[in-house]
């Protein structure tokens, strides 16, 4: 595997961690008591992050999603 099919790879594998947190995590978290219910950005940050990641690449779409998260609460 070439280093540019790596990148891909964990590009995709980081979506879908994020797809899955998305669908399983999140809405359960929000249920808690004492939690926010809602994200206050469009796109949400778990879509921004996977948009991210897809466009500029595992390392500085992680980026770019932590600064998000870090504007969040």
């Amino acid at each position: 595997m070439t280093r540019p099919d790596r990148g891909r790879t964990r590009a995709r594998a980081v979506g879908t961690l994020l797809f899955l947190y998305k669908r399983a995590l999140s809405p359960a978290l929000h249920a808690l008591p004492g939690l926010p219910g809602a994200c206050r950005f469009q796109p949400t940050c778990s879509e921004y992050a996977a948009i991210a990641v897809a466009e500029h690449g595992l390392i500085r779409g992680t980026m770019m999603a932590l600064g998000r998260l870090a504007r969040c609460h």
